[in-house]
């Protein structure tokens, strides 16, 4: 896992950038942990922070993979979920 210093408003932390990902907690940190995801542990509180730029790339990566794909021979359509953007906040 990386170490990358750099401002607080850089990173977000693994619940936010599971919802942006649409993707469980577990899964953001298993993708951190490989190095798909770049972050950093903060040592005082154990908690895990995800960068914002690296969750833009992997959602640019995964929309690219699914409009090469969108011509393949027998391809199934793609879960709504894979393309529809971050849920809406309800606050």
């Amino acid at each position: 896992m990386a170490t990358i210093s750099r401002p607080a408003e850089a990173f977000s932390a693994v619940g936010d950038a599971a919802k942006r990902l649409n993707l469980s907690p577990n899964s953001v940190k298993r993708r951190l942990e490989a190095g798909i995801l770049k972050g950093y542990k903060n040592p005082e509180n154990g908690y895990h922070y995800i960068s914002n730029e690296s969750i833009e790339r992997l959602l640019h990566n995964r929309r690219q993979l699914q409009l090469a794909a969108q011509d393949l021979p027998g391809r199934t359509p793609l879960s709504d979920r894979w393309t529809a953007g971050p849920p809406e906040d309800d606050d």
